[in-house]
């Protein structure tokens, strides 16, 4: 009978001695994650609180035409029932211009110009009498709400279709 009472005292002393080991673990951690300041932030290390502004630029040509896409956007990091958000907007300015020799423009009667940009496209469809022919310049702006979701090696497509003779430029970023 002493036996079985030896052996329950030395269950007891080797729960509480688990126990003691957990709770100071625990205690470790959280100490540690709040030395480290890293509670609330995100990866990146964005803070509530914090704004963040940005801008990006994208360009191509061919002979006769060039494209340039420009966002800019700026916004500040939320903390809502602890979760970190964003609370912004952002531009986008897609301008098209005509480098080749402008009296070809007059003779041109029906242009398309259409526009695959991540999230974004658009066509822009436009048929000429003689009276009237195409212009040198073509823009397509946009505000959006949220956060313009960056790629380093994002390429985007412009087609360029004067009276049916497609012309494609593609737009990388200009650092």
């Amino acid at each position: 009978m002493q036996e079985n009472e030896n052996n329950s005292k030395r269950v007891r002393k080797i729960c509480i001695a688990v126990l003691i080991a957990v709770s100071v673990f625990c205690a470790a951690v959280l100490a540690f994650a709040l030395v480290s300041g890293r509670h609330g932030d995100t990866a990146d290390g964005q803070n509530s609180g914090d704004t963040d502004g940005y801008s990006y630029r994208y360009a191509g040509e061919n002979d006769e035409w060039t494209a340039e896409y420009v966002i800019a956007g700026a916004g500040e990091w939320t903390n809502k029932d602890d979760t970190l958000g964003y609370d912004g907007s952002y531009n986008t300015l897609l301008t098209v211009s005509f480098k080749g020799d402008l009296t070809e423009l007059p003779s041109i009667r029906h242009l398309i110009i259409s526009y695959k940009l991540k999230n974004e496209g658009g066509t822009l469809d436009e048929t000429y009498d003689e009276d009237s022919g195409a212009h040198s310049s073509y823009s397509e702006s946009s505000d959006l709400n949220g956060m313009y979701i960056y790629s380093k090696d994002d390429v985007f497509t412009v087609t360029i279709n004067p009276d049916g003779k497609e012309q494609i430029i593609k737009l990388t970023e200009i650092e």
